[in-house]
């Protein structure tokens, strides 16, 4: 029978499955960390949860951030396909 150091390659023998992070904990182990909600986080990490205010600018800012690139990458688009319409005729 081969064991897993003198299989030959490439056969279709089944891998052990490694069970890690919470899959490999127990129920109760997994309750007890997921009953803390995130309470092990230092305060200032979570300022977004303390301050409506600092989220949404927050938020604005990234959405901002995104909408610009967006309208890049729509305006590069618009004059590729212009070069190419161009060409034709």
């Amino acid at each position: 029978m081969p064991t897993l150091t003198n299989m030959p390659l490439g056969s279709d023998a089944p891998k052990p499955k490694s069970r890690r992070g919470f899959a490999g904990m127990s129920l109760e182990k997994r309750t007890a960390i997921a009953a803390k909600g995130g309470a092990s986080v230092p305060a200032f990490k979570r300022a977004y949860s303390k301050s409506n205010d600092l989220a949404r600018r927050a938020g604005a800012k990234g959405g901002a951030a995104r909408g610009k690139r967006k309208r890049k990458e729509q305006e590069a688009l618009q004059r590729q396909a212009g070069s190419i319409t161009n060409g034709l005729r």
